[in-house]
């Protein structure tokens, strides 16, 4: 019998040169694109390839890392206590389905307009250097990240604040019950993940304008 721990292996053997495939298509067929229609629009191969990998981001990783951690958080809350650490979070209403979503929306929209466009990196590191803290480096693009990582993490105050003004007075009693807790949960994983997904970006940005 294959162990699972074979089994991922062998999966992720057959999916990474399919995607990587997949990208490179997608890639060559943006410049083609570009090319064709836009040709005076002075789109370089490396802005291209920065607005491909900032979208797959945004679009991708961005909602797959908040579900993730949104499962395992809700799980180490209430699964724990309960004896079943797979137990699955209670399925959202309409409303506050809607209102994720375009939480969700909005953040790859940030992320697409903040570090899609190559040339603010550019702007970054050249205000960096005028400033004195020096050319943009690997040190420096850590502690981005690490700003947008706990960037996001201070949107959590706000959004809870909002999410309670939208949803109404909330009990006192029974504050570990799902349907109010998941909210405090969801947010909070949100805020991480849009700030992991920030840094993400920032650093892709900063590969390519370095080694491309």
């Amino acid at each position: 019998m294959v162990k699972p721990q074979t089994r991922a292996m062998l999966f992720a053997l057959c999916i990474v040169p399919v995607i990587v495939a997949l990208f490179l298509g997608l890639f060559l067929g943006s410049l083609i694109l570009v090319n064709r229609y836009w040709p005076n629009a002075g789109f370089t191969a490396e802005e291209v390839l920065n607005q491909l990998m900032v979208l797959g981001i945004a679009l991708v990783a961005l909602p797959w890392i908040q579900h993730r951690s949104f499962q395992h958080q809700y799980g180490l809350q209430f699964g724990s206590a309960n004896g079943t650490p797979d137990l699955a979070p209670p399925r959202p209403s309409r409303a506050v389905a809607l209102v994720r979503l375009m939480l969700l929306v909005a953040g790859a929209a940030l992320l697409v307009a903040v570090f899609g466009p190559l040339s603010h990196l550019t702007r970054l590191s050249d205000w960096l250097q005028d400033s004195g803290l020096g050319a943009m480096s690997f040190r420096l693009v850590e502690l981005l990240m690490l700003l947008a990582l706990l960037g996001g993490f201070l949107l959590v105050g706000g959004l809870v604040a909002l999410a309670r003004r939208v949803g109404g007075p909330r009990k006192r009693q029974d504050t570990r019950e799902p349907r109010h807790e998941t909210q405090r949960i969801w947010l909070i994983c949100y805020a991480g993940t849009l700030g992991v997904c920030a840094g993400l970006s920032l650093l892709a940005s900063f590969l390519i304008r370095k080694f491309l």
